[in-house]
């Protein structure tokens, strides 16, 4: 799985909360490349056991495995633009939004509609 900048942002989040799960293995990649995870199909429970029989092929490459791995590589190593560059770069249709940073609060976790203005913004 690629995540764009995973080392720079979200890797060292992900790897903060991953690291607590028990029976959890985490492998990293040299030069912050990304990292793998194992988890050993004993210890899984029943509704983890049936999401992963479902993307791997049934319950016998399951038992044959006796683990599920995802790694997790960062996509910026290889393209090292900004999403909103790499979006016009390979003129992609849809374009990346601004983030609203400002609705990025406890406060504001149940707002629905338009996102206001940023009383920041300079546009």
């Amino acid at each position: 799985m690629y995540c764009h900048n995973l080392s720079g942002f979200d890797g060292p989040i992900l790897i903060d909360i991953l690291k607590d799960i028990p029976h959890l293995n985490i492998k990293l990649y040299e030069r912050k490349l990304g990292f793998d995870i194992s988890y050993p199909t004993d210890k899984m429970d029943d509704a983890w056991k049936e999401l992963c029989v479902a993307s791997h092929g049934g319950t016998s490459k399951l038992n044959k495995y006796k683990k599920v791995k995802l790694s997790f590589k960062d996509s910026y190593r290889v393209l090292p633009l900004s999403l909103r560059k790499l979006a016009k770069a390979f003129d992609v249709s849809v374009q990346k939004s601004t983030f609203p940073h400002h609705l990025a609060s406890y406060d504001m976790l149940d707002y629905c509609g338009v996102s206001p203005t940023d009383p920041n913004d300079k546009n």
